[in-house]
């Protein structure tokens, strides 16, 4: 390996061969006679010792093996099959079933499919009697100014007759799981106040129509209630 090192009166760096050590040279640069350096020689360092075999005694006869399957160690975790086998596994899957959504859902439409049949009843009763009373007036004297209260009563009770026709109508189909979209008509239909209290002499029929309704637009918006209709 070549022998470099830089002039002692110049920056300029000589190079000679490695035999060279110890004798003169000139600078070419600045015609300087030197002595050739000795190059240091770094140390060699000793080769590291080999590493020690290690020794492994085998178990006694009568030493258990920590980590075998069948041991009575009582820090061990439980098998697959342990786990499996237990009779107080959590239940899997979640949700209603569908025999049960089909219950659930079934019971406020009937509840509203009555409703609306009373109203129905109602509404055509109350509308006969306004064309009887409109046809014979009690007191024909007043037949003119009473005429507008009976075409009036006979009109509010053949739109709620109507209106109750045409959700029986629905609600039937949804007893049968024709068409989602007749289902939602139905219930909205049936859940309609202003028919009940005008042809029911109480509010308790439409207080029922309306809560059976909405027990049955819940159930409609449930991923249950909506695959009974596919």
């Amino acid at each position: 390996m070549p022998i470099e090192f830089l002039c002692t009166e110049c920056p300029k760096k000589l190079r000679v061969p490695d035999d060279s050590a110890g004798k003169k040279v000139k600078c070419p640069g600045c015609g300087h006679v030197q002595r050739i350096p000795t190059p240091e020689v770094a140390p060699e360092e000793p080769p590291l010792p080999p590493p020690e075999p290690v020794t492994t005694r085998p178990l006694a006869a009568e030493e258990p093996n920590p980590f075998a399957e069948n041991t009575a160690n009582p820090y061990q975790s439980p098998s697959a099959s342990a786990s499996t086998s237990s009779d107080y596994r959590a239940p899997t899957g979640g949700g209603m079933t569908e025999q049960t959504a089909k219950v659930l859902l079934t019971v406020p439409v009937a509840i509203i499919l009555v409703a609306q049949a009373v109203n129905l009843l109602l509404s055509v009763l109350l509308t006969g009697f306004a064309i009887f009373m409109l046809v014979s007036p009690p007191n024909p004297a007043d037949a003119a100014d009473q005429a507008v209260v009976w075409i009036s009563l006979a009109s509010a009770c053949g739109i709620g007759s109507i209106l109750s026709i045409a959700a029986i109508g629905f609600l039937i189909t949804v007893l049968f799981r024709k068409s989602y979209t007749m289902a939602w008509v139905g219930v909205l239909l049936g859940m309609i106040p202003c028919g009940a209290i005008s042809n029911c002499p109480t509010l308790l029929l439409a207080i029922l129509g309306f809560t059976a309704g909405i027990w049955a637009i819940v159930l409609l918006c449930l991923p249950e209630g909506k695959a009974q209709f596919r």
